[in-house]
């Protein structure tokens, strides 16, 4: 059994492959033993630290960390090498080539294709 990296989570159950799959499945958070499981955001000076983001992320109990095991990065859009680096468990605010649906030419000249 697991601790939920969330506070009012059950455990989640970790099962083994059998041996004749000839694999061994990797414990996501086995880096993470000695540490709290309590979910970490990161925000990189690129980007404005908005309050209601914050607030938010305050909110729903994650803590700020400067180190390498966040959950959750916000930042301007990543590169698509900087994206394949993520782990399974880590998010970030953006996906790739979001410009083009954010900013209204780009939407509009892909709506009008």
């Amino acid at each position: 059994m697991l601790k939920s990296i969330f506070e009012r989570d059950v455990k989640t159950v970790f099962i083994s492959y059998p041996s004749y799959c000839n694999e061994i499945r990797k414990n996501d958070r086995e880096d993470q033993e000695n540490e709290s499981l309590i979910p970490k955001y990161k925000i990189l000076e690129s980007s404005h630290p908005y309050n209601c983001v914050v607030n938010s992320l305050i909110n729903a109990g994650f803590e700020e960390t400067e180190g390498k095991n966040w959950n959750l990065l916000w930042s301007a859009p990543l590169n698509p090498e900087s994206l394949k680096k993520l782990n399974k468990y880590q998010r970030c605010n953006h996906f790739p080539l979001t410009w083009q649906l954010g900013r209204k030419d780009n939407l509009w000249r892909n709506f009008s294709r």
